[in-house]
């Protein structure tokens, strides 16, 4: 299968960050696309965001679509959320895993943690601000 995976503060949710999740089931043709909003962001300061329930929530009445499946895997999780855990935990060796980046994140990646091993589990889509330009895969080699 065709799993994506859009990961986010969500905060709050947007018509953008919807048209971004549409289009990406659209363009890449996925099975399943998992909304993550995330629990505590290792990129924001605690106490600066809305509470990660309300959240949940936002996401759960703003994707509603029958491959989109709002995951709360990190909601639940202590501590910071680290994308390279989250991937790991949804990698299986049958499906094909794409992670959804808008494209100010996209540069950013080489400072996350454990990038190389990121590029290693998921293909990485970057959607530009018009949100149906799905442009570039791959992208370990401009960026890093």
């Amino acid at each position: 299968m065709k799993i994506g995976i859009y990961g986010g503060t969500f905060d709050p949710v947007h018509n953008e960050h919807v048209e971004i999740a549409r289009n990406a089931v659209l363009e890449l043709e996925l099975d399943k696309l998992y909304i993550m909003p995330t629990g505590f962001s290792p990129h924001k300061e605690e106490g600066s965001i809305t509470d990660r329930k309300i959240r949940k929530k936002m996401c759960e009445v703003s994707f509603v679509d029958e491959k989109m499946e709002v995951s709360s895997f990190e909601i639940d999780k202590r501590g910071k959320c680290y994308t390279v855990e989250t991937l790991e935990y949804f990698k299986n060796d049958d499906d094909e895993l794409f992670l959804i980046v808008g494209g100010d994140s996209l540069h950013d990646i080489p400072d996350w943690r454990d990038p190389e091993r990121i590029f290693s589990l998921a293909t990485i889509v970057s959607c530009g601000r018009d949100s149906k330009d799905f442009s570039g895969t791959k992208y370990a080699d401009k960026i890093m």
